[in-house]
């Protein structure tokens, strides 16, 4: 039954509670009860094998979920109501715990239900047990790296700084646990619990109202107070859900939409919004928590290269300025001339149709703090050499193609390039040229990361390979 809210309340919810369960069953020798209950979950991991295994199927072979640290709750978290709240925003210290992002983080236990939750625990010893599972969950609910607002607590030993590591930093090494990178989900399990504490605490309330009607009185108001407290919007926020007409009524012979920019994960989402509007194919889309589109083929197709937008069959442009930077805005205007739309939200280009040759070889190289990324399109496979300067204090590195390791090496002062990438497909590629390991992430500000100094980083010669 948890599987039709989402196969992950089976680890959010469901296990905190089992786990405990089960420590009660074994800890009290019930073994008709406890036979009854493997029974259940033999049948339930029955009915729930075909939405599961797929799922696990797709990502057992994953990295790592990026999030585990940002999505994990503060330890102030259970004390920190939302910074929306009508009374409580004017606190100061919510929006220093839950960051510029309240919806993960968030986990306020509340004034009204903690009280009812203390009268349960102490008049009514079966609510203890439920105790128990709030405090593993929500221990859960702190992930990898304990944090007192937004970001891990460092403590100083001698030189060196170091994070306070804590249980839940198993979970993202053990499978199925791994595609859960917001532990502050667990929070899931502490509101349930939460839930049937404040619930006994309310029923030994009842007990001492003697009249019906106040008895009424009393937990109408208390229903209402509980409402209030938990209000996390105010007023509750809304958007403009009316799709322009220009976008609606796209032409039928549109073969594809490009919204942009292509990479920001909310621009995905509302593409997808407005395709239920003009039906026509997307470029770029979105699966669980991104777009599957390679990077590669998004960036060079930012580039506005005819060429390469006739061959990906990029007809319509549409620009979502909400999540747009000026330059962005600047290059397509430049690139697609006037658009055929445009007010607030967005900006329609009309892309002029392309007679010209097919597209030749070209890249583009993105630099980070880390990372250096060089997308590259080949029109046939070949070999391609990538030259530049790079320089580091030894420093490890890493070179990649498409995901693959090439080659890993130690950067101690200056190195010339002058590497030959061979790859065995046409399209789109990714060369990453990264430190090795990668930086701590957050960054204690007392240490500094040794990056890579790079130079002049480009491809050169691409020669295709000939057929014998």
């Amino acid at each position: 039954v948890s599987l039709w809210g989402s196969l992950l309340i089976l680890i959010y919810l469901i296990a905190p509670i089992l786990m405990v369960y089960l420590a009660i069953l074994i800890r009290r020798r019930d073994r008709v009860l406890l036979r009854r209950t493997m029974i259940t979950l033999m049948l339930g991991g029955m009915f729930a094998a075909p939405f599961v295994l797929p799922i696990l199927r797709e990502t057992s072979g994953n990295a790592l979920e990026a999030g585990v640290i940002r999505y994990s709750a503060s330890l102030l978290g259970i004390v920190s109501p939302s910074f929306n709240h009508p009374i409580f925003g004017g606190l100061d210290y919510p929006r220093r715990v839950l960051g510029v992002d309240p919806f993960e983080g968030a986990a306020y236990v509340g004034l009204i239900a903690a009280a009812l939750c203390v009268i349960g625990l102490i008049k009514r010893r079966e609510s203890r047990w439920w105790l128990v599972i709030a405090l593993v969950a929500w221990v859960f609910s702190l992930g990898s790296l304990l944090k007192l607002y937004d970001t891990p607590i460092t403590v100083q030993v001698g030189d060196y700084a170091t994070a306070i590591p804590l249980p839940a930093a198993i979970l993202q090494f053990l499978p199925v646990l791994n595609i859960a990178r917001t532990p502050g989900r667990f929070n899931f399990a502490v509101g349930f619990a939460v839930a049937i504490m404040a619930g006994y605490g309310a029923s030994t309330l009842a007990q001492w109202i003697r009249s019906p009607l106040f008895r009424r009185i009393v937990f109408i108001g208390i229903a209402a107070l509980i409402l209030f407290d938990y209000q996390f919007f105010f007023p509750v926020p809304t958007v403009d859900a009316a799709i322009p007409d220009a976008i609606n009524l796209l032409a039928d012979d549109v073969r594809a939409v490009f919204d942009l920019p292509f990479d920001h994960p909310l621009v995905d989402k509302e593409g997808l919004y407005l395709q239920t509007a003009h039906g026509q194919a997307m470029i770029a889309g979105h699966i669980t928590r991104q777009t599957p589109l390679d990077p590669a083929k998004g960036w060079l197709l930012q580039t506005f290269d005819p060429a390469l937008l006739d061959l990906a069959g990029v007809d319509i442009v549409i620009l979502h300025r909400e999540w747009d930077d000026p330059a962005l805005e600047s290059t397509v205007r430049d690139r697609l001339g006037v658009p055929i739309y445009e007010d607030e939200r967005f900006a329609v280009f009309d892309v002029t149709p392309y007679t010209g040759d097919s597209p030749a070889f070209t890249w583009m190289s993105r630099v980070g703090d880390s990372i250096t990324d060089v997308y590259f399109y080949a029109p046939a496979p070949g070999e391609v050499i990538l030259n530049g300067r790079i320089s580091a204090e030894g420093r490890g590195a890493a070179l990649m193609l498409d995901g693959v390791p090439l080659v890993t090496w130690t950067v101690s002062g200056e190195q010339g390039w002058n590497l030959p990438i061979t790859f065995r497909e046409a399209g789109f590629h990714t060369l990453a040229l990264s430190v090795d390991p990668a930086c701590a992430v957050p960054n204690d500000p007392t240490l500094a990361c040794r990056p890579l100094h790079i130079d002049q980083l480009e491809l050169r010669d691409y020669r295709p390979f000939t057929r014998p």
